[in-house]
């Protein structure tokens, strides 16, 4: 693809935007993009790669969640120029409304600022962001540095947190926040 107007896509599907937690990259989100095709093969699926950003052992975790708006606007940054590339087919609150956001750990709060940045710059909102185990440290509590994934940044937010280390963000303020704890094989 040599340009964003050279892009397959099309302002009239549903599109999804996914972004991957701290260590991880593309491959991560191969598996789930599969998913999406198989319920949608018409979907427009945008994949946030900032694993440049997002790596490095746990010394470096602090980093990579300075990293998180850093991401999440040059990834708006460039949706809402593919947006505008499509500006005759729909208006961008049109698009926006087809568009749902999926970030898994860190990644969920770079789709959250994602849902922000698209917000002050189109006036519309994404349809539905899903953060999936969103990370907690610098997010929530006492040492939150960081904005975190919460209600307002797309139409409805929900969050998913399964991690049982309790790892992830317990603070979330989002439409449905689901926790399925799985219980601790460890314990007798």
């Amino acid at each position: 693809m040599k340009t964003l107007e050279d892009s397959s896509f099309d302002p009239q599907q549903m599109t999804v935007i996914m972004a991957h937690g701290f260590q991880q990259n593309l491959e991560y989100l191969t598996e789930h993009c599969e998913l999406i095709r198989e319920k949608d093969p018409n979907a427009n699926i945008l994949l946030i790669d900032w694993s440049q950003g997002a790596r490095g052992p746990l010394p470096r975790y602090l980093h990579a969640a300075s990293n998180v708006k850093l991401a999440a606007d040059y990834a708006a940054m460039v949706f809402e120029k593919l947006i505008h590339s499509r500006r005759e087919a729909l208006s961008p609150e049109s698009i926006l409304q087809r568009t749902h956001g999926v970030g898994f750990s860190l990644g969920a709060h770079v789709i959250g600022w994602i849902g922000k940045c698209l917000q002050n710059s189109l006036k519309g909102k994404m349809s539905t962001i899903i953060g999936l185990d969103p990370a907690g440290l610098f997010f929530d509590g006492l040492l939150s540095f960081f904005r975190q994934l919460q209600r307002g940044d797309a139409t409805f937010v929900s969050a998913l947190q399964t991690d049982r280390r309790r790892c992830g963000a317990n603070n979330l303020n989002v439409d449905m926040l689901s926790k399925c704890l799985k219980p601790d094989s460890n314990i007798g």
